[in-house]
């Protein structure tokens, strides 16, 4: 695994998603901040003339997950130097948490409204400018069309409990992950812990299979903003500036992003117009759910049916 001082990322420029950030030079004083007015091409040229290096640090399990990204800015924008960093976010927020109490950073975070900020759905953006989502993310009960063999797909989570399908359930550790927490936790009120316990004894494998939404009935469908904002330190603010208004872009959000966020553009998928009225309530609720610090509680009770998370499923970078 490679790693990166504290110290030495400070030194770059860089953007943090869901836990995305992007550390800038100067703090606003002003809480009227007015959305950019610069083009893209000359955000573009302000940030080469600045240096033209820019580090993004996303969350994720291995590198690989965010190529798209990394593909789509680097073909269009060849002359900035795009590093891009992949790990999980409860990593990326304690490097950062790490840095912002060393540095003693008053005015944490840059307010800053990149063009079309105003177009970003309420919920997914602070009023002051100080963040924003730039994609959605989501999450549901899910199946394998591949590996049904013949028998009718499974209609909500009670179902897993079955002992057909004993060996052929796919999971992320809820004790590794906070989204997946979340959701099982949801799961947890609506079906109980004796179902809990039932899962855990159909041999569950922990891996990412080629699945299928099931959306009808009951069935949980959560969803949120994944967030960035731009620190009040770095060397290439610019760049961040840059980045941000690339991302919100009409054209990145119908091409680039799982999901756009948004309200003058139409959802990339049917799934996502299901969740466009319940994902502003998830990602309010999952911010005060972990400020609560409910994570760790709930964290340490999932161990007690799946185990401690294998250390080989470390962090993606």
């Amino acid at each position: 695994m490679l790693r990166r001082s504290t110290k030495s990322t400070a030194q770059h420029e860089t953007l943090r998603t869901s836990s995305t950030v992007c550390y800038a030079l100067l703090a606003s004083s002003s809480l009227a901040v007015q959305e950019e007015t610069k083009t893209l091409d000359e955000l573009y040229a302000d940030a080469i003339a600045e240096g033209g290096n820019l580090v993004l640090c996303h969350g994720g399990g291995f590198s690989e997950q965010q190529e798209t990204l990394h593909e789509a800015f680097s073909k269009t924008f060849p002359e900035i130097n795009f590093t891009l960093i992949v790990d999980y976010s409860k990593y990326h927020d304690v490097r950062i948490d790490n840095q912002l109490e060393n540095d003693k950073l008053e005015g944490k975070l840059l307010e800053y409204k990149p063009a079309n900020f105003s177009q970003v759905y309420d919920g997914f953006r602070d009023q002051r400018g100080a963040y924003m989502a730039y994609m959605m993310f989501t999450f549901s009960f899910l199946y394998d069309e591949t590996a049904l063999d013949g028998f009718t797909p499974p209609e909500s989570p009670t179902d897993l409990v079955d002992p057909h399908w004993a060996g052929k359930i796919a999971s992320t550790y809820p004790n590794d992950d906070d989204a997946v927490l979340f959701l099982y936790t949801r799961y947890v009120e609506k079906y109980g812990w004796n179902w809990v316990d039932d899962l855990a004894n159909q041999n569950v494998t922990f891996h990412t299979p080629n699945v299928t939404f099931v959306t009808d009935g009951d069935n949980e469908y959560l969803a949120w903003g994944q967030r960035i904002a731009i620190l009040s330190k770095a060397k290439h603010p610019a760049a961040a500036k840059f980045f941000m208004n690339w991302a919100i872009s009409e054209e990145v959000q119908k091409t680039v992003a799982a999901e756009n966020v948004r309200v003058d553009l139409m959802p990339n998928s049917a799934l996502a117009t299901r969740g466009r009225s319940a994902r502003l309530t998830w990602t309010s609720s999952r911010s005060s759910w972990r400020i609560a610090r409910l994570w760790e509680q709930w964290r340490q009770m999932f161990t007690l049916y799946f185990g401690e998370v294998p250390s080989f499923l470390g962090p993606g970078l």
